[in-house]
């Protein structure tokens, strides 16, 4: 007997009297990396295997009861397993074809073609659980803020901030005259030198 199981909309059994799956094939493949190197050639360090695909072909015969399941379960992309000479779970039915012939008139043939998925688990943080790293340094900061230590110097913690966004700073424009007063001020202050002197040369008597 051959299954195919749904989550959302039931399951389709391939029994003798109402048809059967001919052939089951899977697909196996790789993904290598390439990255290029001076000298104009490539290597390859990584191997990522890609996920399986899978297919099987058969043909309904008495009704076409299964080939509308199938037909759903492929458009709500319903997560199935299957159940026959190969068992895989975690499908999702990627391509769904049918064929009608004179010689099958209440039935038809189907071929199925399923991906393997792979499903992640989203992680997650209890919020409130725990005081946030504000709280906890202003709360240090409080009470080490009336307690000195033996010498005398106080303890400081970092206290709670909060954010005020975009911060717009002016600047004011001042006039040539009130700059050029300002040169002059700074030029008539005293600044310490060191001056030369040359001796005086009284020559030589002879």
């Amino acid at each position: 007997m051959y299954i195919i199981s749904s989550e959302k909309n039931g399951t389709v059994r391939f029994e003798p009297d109402s048809g059967t799956i001919t052939e089951e094939s899977v697909s196996r493949s790789s993904t290598i990396t390439d990255n290029p190197v001076e000298g104009g050639s490539n290597i390859q360090d990584h191997v990522f295997c890609s996920p399986q695909n899978f297919s099987a072909s058969g043909i309904v015969v008495g009704g076409m009861a299964a080939i509308e399941q199938l037909e759903r379960i492929w458009k709500s992309g319903d997560i199935c397993s299957y159940t026959g000479r190969i068992r895989r779970e975690n499908l999702v039915i990627q391509t769904f074809s049918t064929k009608l012939s004179a010689g099958n008139k209440d039935g038809a043939s189907f071929s199925l073609t399923f991906k393997q998925i792979t499903f992640a688990s989203a992680e997650y943080v209890a919020m409130g659980s725990e005081p946030l790293m504000s709280q906890q340094d202003a709360a240090a900061a409080q009470k080490s803020s009336g307690n000195g230590n033996s010498s005398g110097t106080k303890k400081y913690q970092t206290s709670a901030t909060k954010s005020d966004g975009l911060t717009t700073t002016a600047y004011q424009a001042i006039s040539s005259s009130a700059y050029a007063q300002y040169v002059a001020t700074f030029n008539s202050k005293s600044v310490s030198s060191v001056q030369s002197k040359t001796p005086a040369n009284s020559g030589t008597g002879r």
